[in-house]
């Protein structure tokens, strides 16, 4: 089945390089992604704070996944550039324009720790007042946020402001609160919320947040709490160690797994394809 994967890591585990698609020892390359099925995938620029050059680092990394963009095309895959951890800012807000000419079409504002757009799950924070004026450039510009890794106060910031434009949140790589009690999981507030938006949640495959559910227990949560709407794939690879499913040529595992969980094949379709195709067209 032909699939979107809103979130992998992938572009930025090496050096900057236009070959990045081609590892051996990663749990995504070109070949695995044709192995899967891949329609759509998301390879994220990720940076960790404060890191001296990162804004210099992240254009080079942008540059590589321009490069590779024609090969993923001539295999039927559409790529597609996102920001985990808009700390990359670092206050200059001129560099959004940058970024969204770059190609940029999802938008994260954290990752685990605190920078100068807002404060990251498992803390009290929420956005900065450069996060606020951040969020509404990239809205006014059509161009939704990712609120994985965001702290619940920053989700609920964000939301408002989301309202005002009419825009979707997205959790590019996000599991359930209520199923598996870790930080970076989602309450049923949270759920509903991005659900209300028109927003989607990439169920990731990270074990840890799982936990002994297994990803088709939290599927069937968001199913319940969000819709059929809200559902979709984020698999997280190259960004977590031993996930649920080891790479990308295994998504069909994943299928058949939520296909005994229950779901419908209409389900399916939207959570493999149709939900993230709505959110970047």
């Amino acid at each position: 089945m032909r699939y979107a994967d809103l979130h992998c890591d992938s572009l930025t585990c090496g050096e900057p390089q236009a070959n990045f698609l081609h590892t051996k020892t990663g749990q995504l390359s070109l070949d695995l992604l044709v192995k899967g099925e891949c329609a759509l995938q998301c390879f994220a620029v990720f940076s960790r704070l404060p890191f001296c050059g990162a804004w210099e680092r992240a254009l080079k990394y942008i540059a590589a996944f321009k490069a590779a963009k024609g090969e993923l095309l001539e295999r039927g895959i559409e790529p597609v550039l996102s920001i985990e951890n808009g700390g990359i800012l670092e206050g200059e807000l001129w560099r959004v324009e940058i970024l969204l000419s770059l190609g940029v079409k999802l938008f994260g504002f954290t990752w685990n720790d605190e920078n100068c757009l807002g404060s990251p799950c498992g803390t009290d924070g929420g956005l900065t007042a450069f996060g606020k004026t951040v969020a509404e450039a990239l809205f006014s510009r059509g161009c939704p946020a990712d609120v994985s890794h965001l702290s619940d106060r920053g989700i609920n910031e964000l939301f408002s402001i989301a309202q005002n434009h009419r825009i979707p949140l997205v959790a590019s790589h996000s599991l359930c609160r209520s199923v598996t009690a870790h930080k970076r999981n989602l309450s049923d507030r949270e759920i509903r919320l991005i659900a209300d938006s028109g927003g989607v949640i990439g169920v990731n495959f990270v074990r840890e947040f799982a936990g002994a559910a297994g990803v088709a227990a939290h599927v069937k949560h968001l199913l319940k709490v969000g819709g059929e709407d809200v559902l979709a794939i984020g698999s997280d690879f190259d960004g977590c160690e031993s996930p649920v499913y080891p790479n990308a040529g295994e998504i069909p595992r994943f299928f058949e797994d939520v296909k005994k969980a229950g779901l419908t094949a209409r389900m399916i379709e939207k959570l493999a394809f149709k939900n993230a195709e709505r959110i970047f067209r």
